[in-house]
């Protein structure tokens, strides 16, 4: 509502004869109108107060506006003391008083809850009064509420008790009141405290409830069967309801009617536990899975590989061999060495995790290693790596003497694990081309066609791996 004082009434009446004829007045006159009019200050109420009239001509005031001005402080959290909006002019707008009304009211809200803000503006220099103007909503959030420490509940047990039978202070409440109670002390049950004054968000906690027992008995059960693990405990063994182990931390081993110290409680609650003996049977856990073994050394007559890494689970290695892949029969060893072989042969050396006390043997696996012929050699990596300069290889013998071949090879076991590209034959620091095969270039054939000569002849092979060169000097024999 807008109120206009100190209304010229003369000097509105001449404004609006004024506007009637003003298409018919002299141009003189239409300006001497505008030149009122301005003085006048356009829209709004004349104001003809003495002192102020522009020599006696009105002067209309202008109404003021809610957007005229800032509101701010509209969102508020709880905390006992009075909240209020704060309103301000903006620049340029009216200075008038303001008188601030909560839900119709100048009270000071404090409560939560939300307030609907109006204002009245008095009357300024230049500014008419007004009231009722909308500020909006004040808003009073809950406070973040506290659940406090409410005393333990102490209670003897009945069939149908329930946590809705227990009497809780006032603003506190159970989360699932139809909870049945078994017997026990120190039980947490989760509830809600909401505080009366509706100030307070509603908070969560437990509630400490003592339920006291009867005596009970220990019912038998049935033998618990399980598996061997390396982490096996009686903790890892389910139990029906109602029992458990009197040190869970215990661990197990294979066998079988293994006695153990348990309690049974009755699943009712209404009993004091009882102690007894469960029996458990542990069976022996499947054997590790071990590598395949690897080639140390071959010769004619005689394989000797790598040691297997043996399980983490305590279980060794052991090794066998035959010419068949997968016939292992009982004769297992665990040493290295294979001796009194045939030249020239195919076998197969298989390796497995051995039975312990608390594993199965493990699942064979194996290698296929053929043994050399006398015409034939091969270099594994261990003779790069081991110091001696030079590795001695066969004596060759001129075709027809003695049933003997008129070749012999030089091969690298193993040439995928070098570098590609990177194993290099030489003779007299010049590169070999002739007899050098292999997808990996690891195998020189050596006769007295590209050695000629009976006599000892010296070559030079290298290999990277991982870009790190390695060399040894090869000597053989060429004889009649």
């Amino acid at each position: 509502m807008i109120r206009h004082k100190n209304v010229s009434i003369f000097a509105l009446v001449l404004i609006a004869l004024c506007a009637v004829v003003f298409a018919g007045c002299p141009s003189t006159l239409q300006d001497d109108i505008e030149t009122m009019r301005k003085k006048a200050g356009g829209d709004g109420a004349v104001n003809n107060d003495e002192g102020n009239n522009n020599g006696g001509l009105p002067v209309l005031n202008q109404d003021p506006a809610a957007g005229d001005f800032d509101i701010s402080g509209a969102v508020h959290t709880y905390n006992g003391s009075v909240k209020t909006v704060v309103i301000t002019p903006k620049a340029g707008k009216s200075v008038g008083s303001i008188t601030v009304f909560y839900n119709g009211s100048i009270m000071l809200p404090m409560a939560v809850g939300t307030y609907t803000v109006t204002f009245n503006v008095e009357a300024a220099d230049g500014w008419n009064e007004a009231t009722g103007l909308v500020g909006g909503i004040l808003t009073i959030n809950r406070a973040t509420g506290a659940f406090g420490s409410p005393a333990a509940i102490n209670i003897y047990y009945t069939p149908t008790l329930t946590l809705a039978n227990l009497f809780l202070p006032t603003g506190y409440a159970w989360n699932n009141p139809a909870t049945g109670l078994n017997a026990g002390t120190g039980q947490l049950f989760p509830a809600t405290y909401t505080d009366p004054s509706g100030n307070y968000e509603t908070v969560g906690g437990n509630i400490t409830v003592n339920v006291e027992e009867a005596s009970g008995d220990f019912p038998e059960i049935n033998a618990i069967d399980t598996t061997y693990t390396t982490t096996l405990t009686l903790a890892n063994l389910s139990l029906p309801t109602g029992y458990a182990w009197n040190n869970p931390a215990t661990s197990l081993n294979a066998g079988t009617g293994q006695l153990f110290p348990a309690t049974y409680t009755d699943q009712s609650g209404n009993y004091e536990p009882a102690g007894g003996n469960i029996t458990v049977n542990v069976a022996k856990a499947e054997g590790a899975v071990v590598a395949a073994p690897t080639l140390d050394s071959k010769e004619s007559n005689s394989i000797t590989i790598n040691a297997v890494t043996a399980s983490e689970n305590g279980q060794t290695v052991e090794y066998a061999i035959n010419t068949t892949d997968g016939v292992f029969g009982s004769n297992w060893q665990t040493g290295l060495i294979f001796s009194g072989l045939s030249a020239n042969t195919t076998y197969y050396i298989f390796a497995r995790a051995a039975e312990n006390d608390n594993y199965n043997a493990g699942t064979a696996v194996s290698t296929a290693i053929k043994t050399l012929t006398q015409e034939s050699f091969a270099i594994s990596f261990a003779d790069f790596e081991n110091v001696t300069a030079v590795v001695s290889a066969a004596t060759i013998y001129i075709n027809g003497v003695a049933g003997k071949p008129s070749h012999a090879t030089i091969t690298l076991d193993d040439p995928q694990q070098y570098d590609s590209g990177s194993i290099n034959w030489y003779f007299n620091n010049n590169p070999i081309t002739a007899g050098v095969s292999g997808p990996c270039r690891e195998t020189l054939t050596v006769s007295p066609t590209n050695f000629s000569g009976i006599g000892l002849y010296s070559v030079t092979v290298e290999a990277k791996i991982d870009g790190k060169l390695y060399s040894k000097i090869v000597t053989f024999g060429i004889e009649k």
